[in-house]
């Protein structure tokens, strides 16, 4: 199924905001590049896993902000709201 539009409106703000690579890749503990969940939910097309894997981002700087939490949070329910939205 194609995407519903709030939860593609979710998603867009996250790639505005973490860029397409910050949403796609992630470096591990030994320095090698590998696809993040979020991006593997998008591709298979499970949306609300997708949608739960926005609180993933809610770093700055190394460090948890409390900013990005509560941001990413009002984004997961916009997200998930598309998921219970009809298009």
């Amino acid at each position: 199924a194609d995407m519903p539009q709030l939860t593609f409106e979710a998603m867009t703000d996250a790639a505005l905001n973490l860029g397409c690579t910050g949403l796609m890749w992630f470096t591990d503990k030994n320095g090698r590049k590998q696809r993040t969940t979020i991006w593997k939910h998008a591709q298979a097309r499970q949306w609300p896993q997708m949608c739960n894997r926005l609180t993933d981002f809610v770093n700055a700087g190394g460090k948890r902000s409390p900013g990005l939490v509560n941001r990413r949070n009002d984004f997961k329910a916009w997200c998930l709201l598309g998921l219970s939205t009809p298009s």
